[in-house]
């Protein structure tokens, strides 16, 4: 994946007719695909966690807090904690992809750190895609 601008389209444009093949566009997600993966990507994480046993003298302590929350319930709880962080920084996310007869002011706009996190996410899944694959 790049990010390229107005006159690297150009170029792109005579690559492809070099050779004989159309690039792909694709646009950064938006702020809820972005959420939306790093909640799935928490989740393989605490499934994949290992116990760690130092944890077992609480437990009871745990339990007994917990004892009249459903299991739906705790689990719901549970990953609204971070959701919610996820949700609330990016529900407030620009729209990162430019339009081809878009400025480059707009393009300026752009908050490096959002740019930084779609990208972070956006190579993420794209490596886990291709560790899927083959």
């Amino acid at each position: 994946m790049v990010i390229v601008s107005k006159s690297e389209v150009r170029r792109l444009k005579s690559i492809e007719r070099i050779i004989n093949k159309k690039f792909e566009l694709k646009e950064i997600p938006n702020g809820m695909e972005i959420c939306e993966v790093q909640l799935l990507s928490l989740a393989n994480k605490i499934h994949n966690t290992e116990i760690n046993h130092e944890i077992d003298k609480y437990l009871e302590d745990i339990n007994t807090l917990f004892e009249d929350t459903s299991k739906d319930e705790l689990i719901k709880k549970f990953f609204s904690v971070e959701f919610t962080r996820f949700f609330n920084y990016y529900q407030k996310s620009k729209n990162l992809n430019v339009a081809a007869g878009d400025s480059v002011e707009i393009a300026e706009e752009i908050p490096v750190e959002n740019l930084a996190e779609a990208l972070h996410v956006t190579l993420s899944t794209l490596v886990r895609k291709m560790v899927s694959t083959g």
